[in-house]
Protein backbone atom coordinates (compact mmCIF):
# COMPACT_ATOMS: atom_id res chain seq x y z
CA UNK A 1 0.00 0.00 0.00
CA UNK A 2 2.80 2.42 0.88
CA UNK A 3 4.49 1.62 -2.45
CA UNK A 4 1.30 2.45 -4.39
CA UNK A 5 0.96 5.76 -2.54
CA UNK A 6 4.58 6.52 -3.39
CA UNK A 7 3.95 5.91 -7.12
CA UNK A 8 0.78 8.02 -6.98
CA UNK A 9 2.72 10.85 -5.41
CA UNK A 10 5.42 10.65 -8.08
CA UNK A 11 2.80 10.65 -10.86
CA UNK A 12 1.10 13.70 -9.36
CA UNK A 13 4.39 15.60 -9.15
CA UNK A 14 5.22 14.65 -12.75
CA UNK A 15 1.84 15.90 -13.94
CA UNK A 16 2.34 19.16 -12.05
CA UNK A 17 5.77 19.58 -13.58
CA UNK A 18 4.32 18.92 -17.03
CA UNK A 19 1.58 21.43 -16.38
CA UNK A 20 4.08 24.06 -15.31
CA UNK A 21 6.16 23.38 -18.39
CA UNK A 22 3.13 23.58 -20.68
CA UNK A 23 1.99 26.81 -19.10
CA UNK A 24 5.46 28.24 -19.46
CA UNK A 25 5.60 27.21 -23.13
CA UNK A 26 2.16 28.76 -23.86
CA UNK A 27 3.05 31.96 -22.10
CA UNK A 28 5.96 32.45 -24.46
CA UNK A 29 3.49 32.76 -27.38
CA UNK A 30 0.84 34.76 -25.51
CA UNK A 31 0.43 38.39 -26.54
CA UNK A 32 -1.75 40.43 -24.20
CA UNK A 33 -4.52 42.55 -25.76
CA UNK A 34 -3.73 46.19 -26.26
CA UNK A 35 -5.22 48.20 -23.40
CA UNK A 36 -7.83 50.85 -24.12
CA UNK A 37 -6.70 54.36 -23.35
CA UNK A 38 -8.24 55.60 -20.07
CA UNK A 39 -9.10 58.80 -21.98
CA UNK A 40 -10.90 56.94 -24.80
CA UNK A 41 -14.00 58.85 -25.86
CA UNK A 42 -15.51 55.98 -27.92
CA UNK A 43 -16.39 57.92 -31.07
CA UNK A 44 -18.60 56.44 -33.80
CA UNK A 45 -20.86 57.26 -36.76
CA UNK A 46 -24.56 56.87 -36.00
CA UNK A 47 -26.51 54.29 -38.02
CA UNK A 48 -29.10 56.80 -39.25
CA UNK A 49 -26.59 58.42 -41.62
CA UNK A 50 -27.55 57.71 -45.26
CA UNK A 51 -25.36 55.34 -47.28
CA UNK A 52 -26.90 56.13 -50.70
CA UNK A 53 -28.45 59.30 -52.14
CA UNK A 54 -29.88 60.40 -55.49
CA UNK A 55 -29.29 64.01 -56.56
CA UNK A 56 -29.78 66.09 -59.64
CA UNK A 57 -26.67 67.69 -61.09
CA UNK A 58 -28.05 71.04 -59.91
CA UNK A 59 -28.62 69.78 -56.35
CA UNK A 60 -25.16 68.21 -56.29
CA UNK A 61 -23.45 71.57 -56.88
CA UNK A 62 -24.68 72.91 -53.53
CA UNK A 63 -25.24 69.68 -51.60
CA UNK A 64 -23.89 69.48 -48.04
CA UNK A 65 -24.14 66.13 -46.25
CA UNK A 66 -24.46 66.52 -42.48
CA UNK A 67 -22.94 63.29 -41.20
CA UNK A 68 -23.79 62.73 -37.53
CA UNK A 69 -20.94 61.60 -35.26
CA UNK A 70 -21.39 60.63 -31.61
CA UNK A 71 -19.23 59.74 -28.62
CA UNK A 72 -19.94 58.04 -25.31
CA UNK A 73 -17.71 60.27 -23.17
CA UNK A 74 -17.81 64.04 -23.50
CA UNK A 75 -15.60 65.27 -20.67
CA UNK A 76 -13.54 67.57 -22.91
CA UNK A 77 -13.49 69.32 -26.25
CA UNK A 78 -11.93 67.23 -28.99
CA UNK A 79 -10.61 67.66 -32.50
CA UNK A 80 -10.62 64.17 -34.00
CA UNK A 81 -8.59 63.39 -37.16
CA UNK A 82 -10.55 62.05 -40.13
CA UNK A 83 -8.88 59.40 -42.27
CA UNK A 84 -9.98 59.35 -45.92
CA UNK A 85 -9.79 55.69 -46.88
CA UNK A 86 -11.07 56.28 -50.43
CA UNK A 87 -12.69 59.02 -52.48
CA UNK A 88 -13.68 59.17 -56.14
CA UNK A 89 -11.76 61.69 -58.22
CA UNK A 90 -12.88 64.15 -60.88
CA UNK A 91 -10.51 64.23 -63.84
CA UNK A 92 -10.10 67.36 -65.96
CA UNK A 93 -7.23 66.85 -68.36
CA UNK A 94 -4.22 66.13 -66.15
CA UNK A 95 -5.86 67.55 -63.03
CA UNK A 96 -7.57 65.33 -60.47
CA UNK A 97 -9.88 66.75 -57.80
CA UNK A 98 -11.73 64.79 -55.10
CA UNK A 99 -15.46 64.63 -55.78
CA UNK A 100 -16.07 65.49 -52.12
CA UNK A 101 -14.66 68.16 -49.82
CA UNK A 102 -13.99 66.24 -46.60
CA UNK A 103 -12.80 68.14 -43.48
CA UNK A 104 -9.61 66.91 -41.84
CA UNK A 105 -11.10 66.84 -38.34
CA UNK A 106 -14.36 66.36 -36.47
CA UNK A 107 -14.94 68.96 -33.77
CA UNK A 108 -16.66 68.24 -30.43
CA UNK A 109 -17.30 70.98 -27.88
CA UNK A 110 -16.78 70.23 -24.18
CA UNK A 111 -19.74 68.18 -22.97
CA UNK A 112 -21.08 67.60 -26.49
CA UNK A 113 -22.10 63.99 -27.24
CA UNK A 114 -23.09 64.56 -30.88
CA UNK A 115 -21.79 66.74 -33.68
CA UNK A 116 -21.93 66.85 -37.47
CA UNK A 117 -19.24 66.44 -40.08
CA UNK A 118 -20.26 68.58 -43.04
CA UNK A 119 -19.14 67.12 -46.37
CA UNK A 120 -19.89 68.86 -49.66
CA UNK A 121 -19.55 67.85 -53.31
CA UNK A 122 -17.16 69.49 -55.72
CA UNK A 123 -18.91 70.32 -58.99
CA UNK A 124 -20.05 70.60 -61.60
CA UNK A 125 -20.60 66.86 -61.83
CA UNK A 126 -21.45 64.71 -64.82
CA UNK A 127 -23.92 61.84 -64.59
CA UNK A 128 -22.51 59.00 -62.52
CA UNK A 129 -22.08 57.49 -59.06
CA UNK A 130 -19.59 59.12 -56.69
CA UNK A 131 -18.50 57.84 -53.31
CA UNK A 132 -16.12 58.04 -50.37
CA UNK A 133 -15.15 56.07 -47.28
CA UNK A 134 -13.81 57.67 -44.10
CA UNK A 135 -12.76 56.54 -40.62
CA UNK A 136 -11.37 57.91 -37.37
CA UNK A 137 -7.76 57.97 -36.26
CA UNK A 138 -6.35 58.05 -32.72
CA UNK A 139 -6.28 55.50 -29.85
CA UNK A 140 -7.85 58.02 -27.51
CA UNK A 141 -11.01 58.01 -29.63
CA UNK A 142 -11.49 54.35 -30.59
CA UNK A 143 -12.42 51.31 -28.51
CA UNK A 144 -11.74 48.20 -30.64
CA UNK A 145 -13.52 45.93 -28.13
CA UNK A 146 -16.98 47.49 -28.50
CA UNK A 147 -19.55 47.36 -31.29
CA UNK A 148 -21.11 50.76 -31.89
CA UNK A 149 -24.39 51.95 -33.35
CA UNK A 150 -23.08 52.81 -36.81
CA UNK A 151 -19.45 51.77 -36.66
CA UNK A 152 -16.14 53.63 -36.65
CA UNK A 153 -16.02 53.94 -40.45
CA UNK A 154 -18.55 55.37 -42.88
CA UNK A 155 -19.18 55.37 -46.62
CA UNK A 156 -21.59 57.21 -48.91
CA UNK A 157 -22.53 56.66 -52.58
CA UNK A 158 -24.22 59.54 -54.41
CA UNK A 159 -25.93 59.01 -57.78
CA UNK A 160 -25.88 62.22 -59.82
CA UNK A 161 -28.00 62.76 -62.91
CA UNK A 162 -28.56 65.71 -65.17
CA UNK A 163 -31.83 67.54 -64.57
CA UNK A 164 -33.19 70.42 -66.63
CA UNK A 165 -35.90 72.82 -65.50
CA UNK A 166 -38.23 73.37 -68.47
CA UNK A 167 -40.42 75.94 -66.74
CA UNK A 168 -43.81 75.90 -65.03
CA UNK A 169 -46.49 73.37 -65.95
CA UNK A 170 -50.16 74.26 -65.48
CA UNK A 171 -52.44 71.54 -64.09
CA UNK A 172 -56.23 71.49 -64.08
CA UNK A 173 -57.57 68.84 -61.70
CA UNK A 174 -60.50 66.55 -62.41
CA UNK A 175 -59.12 63.61 -60.45
CA UNK A 176 -60.08 64.65 -56.95
CA UNK A 177 -62.50 67.48 -57.64
CA UNK A 178 -64.46 65.20 -59.95
CA UNK A 179 -64.46 62.34 -57.45
CA UNK A 180 -65.53 64.48 -54.48
CA UNK A 181 -67.88 66.75 -56.42
CA UNK A 182 -65.85 69.93 -55.86
CA UNK A 183 -65.23 72.77 -58.33
CA UNK A 184 -62.26 72.22 -60.65
CA UNK A 185 -59.05 74.01 -59.78
CA UNK A 186 -55.97 75.09 -61.79
CA UNK A 187 -52.44 75.70 -60.46
CA UNK A 188 -48.76 75.59 -61.47
CA UNK A 189 -45.75 73.47 -60.55
CA UNK A 190 -42.20 73.05 -61.85
CA UNK A 191 -41.64 70.78 -64.85
CA UNK A 192 -38.25 69.02 -65.24
CA UNK A 193 -36.52 66.42 -67.38
CA UNK A 194 -34.01 63.83 -66.14
CA UNK A 195 -31.18 62.28 -68.12
CA UNK A 196 -31.92 58.83 -66.65
CA UNK A 197 -35.59 58.96 -67.65
CA UNK A 198 -35.59 59.94 -71.33
CA UNK A 199 -39.02 60.65 -72.72
CA UNK A 200 -40.51 61.60 -69.37
CA UNK A 201 -41.55 64.94 -67.92
CA UNK A 202 -41.23 65.23 -64.16
CA UNK A 203 -43.77 67.39 -62.31
CA UNK A 204 -42.43 68.61 -58.95
CA UNK A 205 -44.81 68.55 -55.98
CA UNK A 206 -47.80 68.50 -58.34
CA UNK A 207 -50.18 67.07 -55.74
CA UNK A 208 -48.30 67.87 -52.54
CA UNK A 209 -47.21 71.38 -51.53
CA UNK A 210 -48.48 73.12 -54.70
CA UNK A 211 -51.96 71.55 -54.80
CA UNK A 212 -54.49 74.18 -53.63
CA UNK A 213 -56.71 71.68 -51.78
CA UNK A 214 -53.86 70.42 -49.58
CA UNK A 215 -53.06 71.83 -46.14
CA UNK A 216 -49.87 71.36 -44.10
CA UNK A 217 -49.88 67.86 -42.68
CA UNK A 218 -51.76 66.43 -45.67
CA UNK A 219 -48.64 65.81 -47.75
CA UNK A 220 -45.01 64.72 -47.60
CA UNK A 221 -42.60 67.54 -46.80
CA UNK A 222 -39.83 66.25 -49.08
CA UNK A 223 -40.04 66.88 -52.81
CA UNK A 224 -42.34 64.50 -54.66
CA UNK A 225 -42.29 63.80 -58.41
CA UNK A 226 -45.08 62.81 -60.81
CA UNK A 227 -43.66 61.17 -63.95
CA UNK A 228 -45.48 61.18 -67.30
CA UNK A 229 -44.12 59.38 -70.37
CA UNK A 230 -44.65 61.59 -73.45
CA UNK A 231 -42.51 59.53 -75.86
CA UNK A 232 -45.53 58.81 -78.03
CA UNK A 233 -47.84 61.87 -77.93
CA UNK A 234 -50.68 59.90 -79.52
CA UNK A 235 -50.50 57.13 -76.92
CA UNK A 236 -49.28 58.89 -73.83
CA UNK A 237 -48.46 56.60 -70.90
CA UNK A 238 -49.10 57.19 -67.22
CA UNK A 239 -47.81 54.49 -64.87
CA UNK A 240 -49.57 54.02 -61.52
CA UNK A 241 -47.79 56.17 -58.92
CA UNK A 242 -48.20 57.22 -55.32
CA UNK A 243 -48.84 60.95 -55.18
CA UNK A 244 -47.38 61.95 -51.80
CA UNK A 245 -50.54 63.07 -49.97
CA UNK A 246 -53.00 61.47 -47.56
CA UNK A 247 -56.44 62.73 -46.48
CA UNK A 248 -57.02 59.94 -44.00
CA UNK A 249 -57.47 57.09 -46.48
CA UNK A 250 -53.78 56.26 -46.89
CA UNK A 251 -51.50 57.75 -49.54
CA UNK A 252 -53.42 58.41 -52.77
CA UNK A 253 -52.16 56.79 -55.96
CA UNK A 254 -53.12 57.65 -59.54
CA UNK A 255 -53.09 55.48 -62.63
CA UNK A 256 -54.48 55.31 -66.16
CA UNK A 257 -57.19 53.12 -67.68
CA UNK A 258 -56.62 54.52 -71.17
CA UNK A 259 -53.92 56.29 -73.16
CA UNK A 260 -53.68 60.03 -72.92
CA UNK A 261 -52.65 62.32 -75.76
CA UNK A 262 -50.56 65.45 -76.14
CA UNK A 263 -51.40 68.12 -78.69
CA UNK A 264 -49.67 71.53 -78.74
CA UNK A 265 -48.02 70.63 -75.39
CA UNK A 266 -51.42 70.03 -73.74
CA UNK A 267 -51.97 66.59 -72.16
CA UNK A 268 -55.50 65.25 -71.79
CA UNK A 269 -57.22 61.91 -71.09
CA UNK A 270 -60.63 60.58 -72.07
CA UNK A 271 -63.54 60.69 -69.61
CA UNK A 272 -62.99 58.05 -66.91
CA UNK A 273 -59.61 57.30 -68.51
CA UNK A 274 -57.82 57.85 -65.21
CA UNK A 275 -58.25 56.10 -61.86
CA UNK A 276 -57.61 56.68 -58.17
CA UNK A 277 -56.58 54.37 -55.36
CA UNK A 278 -56.73 54.90 -51.60
CA UNK A 279 -55.26 52.07 -49.48
CA UNK A 280 -57.93 52.26 -46.76
CA UNK A 281 -60.69 52.02 -49.37
CA UNK A 282 -59.22 50.12 -52.33
CA UNK A 283 -56.19 48.28 -50.94
CA UNK A 284 -53.44 48.18 -53.55
CA UNK A 285 -55.85 48.42 -56.50
CA UNK A 286 -57.19 51.41 -58.40
CA UNK A 287 -60.80 51.67 -57.30
CA UNK A 288 -62.39 54.95 -58.40
CA UNK A 289 -62.73 56.64 -61.76
CA UNK A 290 -60.75 59.84 -62.20
CA UNK A 291 -61.35 62.53 -64.81
CA UNK A 292 -65.10 61.95 -64.55
CA UNK A 293 -65.82 65.23 -66.33
CA UNK A 294 -62.96 64.96 -68.84
CA UNK A 295 -61.41 68.17 -67.47
CA UNK A 296 -58.03 66.80 -66.28
CA UNK A 297 -55.38 68.72 -68.22
CA UNK A 298 -51.66 69.46 -68.05
CA UNK A 299 -50.13 72.27 -70.09
CA UNK A 300 -46.37 71.70 -70.47
CA UNK A 301 -43.75 74.44 -70.97
CA UNK A 302 -42.12 72.69 -73.94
Amino acid sequence: MKMLKKYAYLLTMAAMAFGFAACSEDSADYEPAQPVSPDCQEVYFVSSNPTTLDLSSIEAQTAVFEIVVARNYAYAAASIPVKVESVDMLVDGETETPAFDIPETIEFADGELETTLNISMNGPLADGVYGFNIAFEGEEYLNPYKVFDGGVSYGLKVSVENWELLGMAQITDDMLTGLFGAPSVTWECECWTRSTKPGYVCLKNAYTSTFPHNAPGDYQEEDHWWYINITNPAKLLLETQYMGFDWGYGEFFFGALAYGKMENNVITWPVNGLAIGMPAMTGTSLGYYGNQNGAQKIVLPL
